[in-house]
Parts: structure tokens; sequence; C-alpha cells
């Protein structure tokens, strides 16, 4: 066992030979030292090898090939996750809710939403296993990257659970860096600020993409009654301030007032300045 704990912290810090030359000197080698060394060679990239020290297993459990399939997804290697995937079947062993959750995750990276929607549904009438909140994020996730912004934000709203950060955060994510869908980026954005999660590390996104003051106009039209984001959003943009890069510079001196009251002025005491002949952010130029 202490050979074991010691064979874990060598490669979860990155020192994968003397990990290996550990791994060696174990007389009676079990499982967990096994997957060590398979998560080893991951941890640096080299997922080759670390399908070869896990074939070498002397047996695989649904563990460590759930493992495999983590690996796989964490890494983008959707066909491997999904021959992975069906490896387990094939060994007859029965998928649980953690191999479905690392399936969903990896089907995200691929650019045919249908197998998400497979998966999700293979999950609950082949193998009965419930659907939880990772799991209708994961669709979430790949609705929203696939740029079927309506039918992400419409599993939002028909979850069976009451939607956690990360869904509204997933469907904020593709409407900004993807498909530039500001209406439904705004949307996402006010559900966030009444969840009270993760507002103020998301709102910095939303303002810089919103940086450019006649976009607000957009977000201004939505039907809300009470959106303290978006308030703000549209009394900053009436301010005609300088494009937005918040929390303002120089301790919050060029801040809209908006932005300020909504979010408290003693947030942006201890934002540092731009240096000066290294940066300036108000008005790039070029070198």
């Amino acid at each position: 066992m202490a050979s074991t704990a010691l064979l874990s912290a060598y490669l979860w810090n990155g020192h994968l030979q003397e990990g290996i030359s550990l791994f060696q000197a174990i007389e009676e080698r079990n499982a967990i030292a096994w997957m060590a060394i398979v998560v080893g060679f991951a941890h640096k990239g080299l997922l080759l090898e670390a399908r070869v020290w896990f074939e070498r297993m002397p047996e695989q459990d649904l563990v460590s090939w759930t493992a495999m399939v983590a690996m796989y997804a964490s890494t983008g290697h959707v066909t491997e996750a999904l021959e992975t995937f069906h490896r387990i079947i094939q060994e007859s062993m029965m998928p649980d809710h953690i191999v479905f959750t690392s399936m969903l995750a990896a089907c995200c990276h691929s650019d045919v939403v249908k197998i998400s929607r497979d998966y999700f549904q293979s999950m609950i009438w082949d193998y009965g296993v419930e659907p939880t909140g990772e799991h209708y994020c994961g669709l979430i996730d790949a609705f929203a990257r696939a740029g079927e912004l309506d039918k992400a934000e419409e599993l939002i709203h028909n979850m069976p659970f009451e939607p956690e950060s990360i869904a509204w955060v997933s469907l904020l994510a593709a409407c900004q860096k993807i498909h530039k869908d500001f209406e439904c980026g705004a949307r996402a954005a006010q559900r966030l600020s009444a969840l009270g999660k993760s507002k103020l590390r998301r709102l910095h996104s939303v303002l810089e993409w919103v940086s450019d003051p006649t976009l607000c106009s957009t977000i201004i039209l939505l039907p809300s009654t009470s959106a303290p984001l978006l308030e703000a959003l549209k009394r900053t943009g009436e301010e005609r301030a300088a494009a937005f890069h918040f929390p303002g510079h120089g301790r919050g001196s060029s801040t809209p007032s908006s932005i300020s009251k909504l979010l408290g002025a003693q947030l942006f005491q201890f934002h540092l300045p731009e240096l000066p002949g290294l940066d300036n952010l108000h008005c790039h130029k070029k070198p």
C-alpha cells in the first residue's frame, strides 16, 4: 500500500521515469498501481503508451475501462473514446452513469450532435441509467457547440432538475465564442446573474463580448422586468463609455458608474493598471 501511494505521488507530480522504476520494483502490483502508470503516461500526453500499458494489465474491470474512456474524452479523442466504450460492451460489462458522463463529454468534441443524443437515449432505454444533471449538461453542451442553441436552451428549461450555472455557462460560451448569438447569450447571462453563481467570473466575458456599444441595443430589446446585469449594460451603453475592459484599470477610475454600482466599488480597488510601455488596453497600437 505504501509503495502504491509513493508511486501515485511520483506520477501525479510528473516524475514518470521514477514511477516506472518504482512500479517495476513492486512485487505484487494491484489494479491501482497499474492504473497509476497508465494515468501517468496520459498526463504526459503519451496516450499510445498509456493504452499499451493498459492492455498489459492482468485484469481490467469497469473502473479501469471507465478511466480509459475519461482519458480519451478529456483529450478530445472522440473515436478512441467510442471504441473503448464498445470494448466495455464486448467484455460483457454494464456501463454505469460515470461511463456515460465521460462519453457525453467526449461527444461534445464531435461535430455530429446526433452522436450525443443517441448515447443519451441509449443510456436510458438500453442500459437503464437514470440521467443526472451532469448528463443533461453534456447534452446541452453538445447542442450549444453544434449551433443548435434553441434546443440547448429548451433542454435547460425542460430538464427535470433546477439548472446549474454550468448549463448556462455552456450556452453563454457557445453564443459568445462560436455562434455570436447576442440575444441568446444575453438571456444566458441574465439567468447566470439570477442564479448568483459565477457572476463575477463570467461578467468580464459578457462585458468584453458586447464591448461595441452598438451591440448593446440588441440586448436592451429583450423583455425583462428584473435583470440587473442587462440594466447595467443598458445604462453603460447610454453613457457612451469607452471600450469595456472591466474590471476597470487604474483602480476602476474608468469604470462606468452603472457597473460600479452593480458590483460594488470595492471590487475594483485591487485591479492593477496597465503597465506603461508594455500594453495600452484602451488604445491598441501595432508595434
